[in-house]
């Protein structure tokens, strides 16, 4: 894809998440008012309510490639990598936000001592999930097929 007008870090204000809180799978739409990656764990907390926050090792950000694949985002360079998917996530971009999933480690709302709240990879990871609780939590393909088809339904809706 081409940008008509690239985004760059001095000419970005914030930037749009669309966000889900794993393994609950609540959603939210919400604005990161500047293009750092605290800043997002920060707007990610208060959106979701999360209270105490959990300290910024324990919160997990991740967000969708163009594959689907959920990757780890924790340094700015990440970041910057993941806005160049989401072309208009910028604040005054209007275009598609960017996805996002936040989970935690012994946090209440995030798995609490079931230890990080992710979604099992492949078979081998299903099966370990599964035997970990992970089917308990929301970390089964079928769950990851079905929050994937609510979220394209939600585009569409939107549109």
């Amino acid at each position: 894809f081409s940008r008509t007008k690239p985004i760059t870090r001095a000419s970005m204000e914030g930037f749009t998440v669309k966000a889900e809180l794993a393994p609950q799978g609540e959603l939210r739409r919400f604005t990161v008012p500047a293009p750092t990656v605290q800043a997002a764990r920060e707007a990610a907390i208060a959106s979701f309510q999360l209270d105490p926050p959990p300290p910024a090792e324990a919160l997990r950000l991740q967000y969708a490639d163009t594959e689907g694949d959920w990757v780890d985002l924790s340094t700015e360079e990440e970041l910057w990598i993941a806005l160049s998917l989401y072309p208009g996530a910028e604040v005054a971009g209007g275009g598609r936000p960017l996805r996002l999933r936040v989970s935690m480690r012994g946090h209440p709302r995030g798995g609490g001592d079931a230890g990080v709240a992710q979604e099992p990879e492949g078979e081998e990871g299903a099966a370990a999930g599964a035997a970990a609780g992970g089917a308990a939590t929301g970390g089964g393909r079928a769950e990851r097929r079905a929050a994937r088809r609510r979220e394209k339904e939600e585009e569409r809706r939107e549109r």
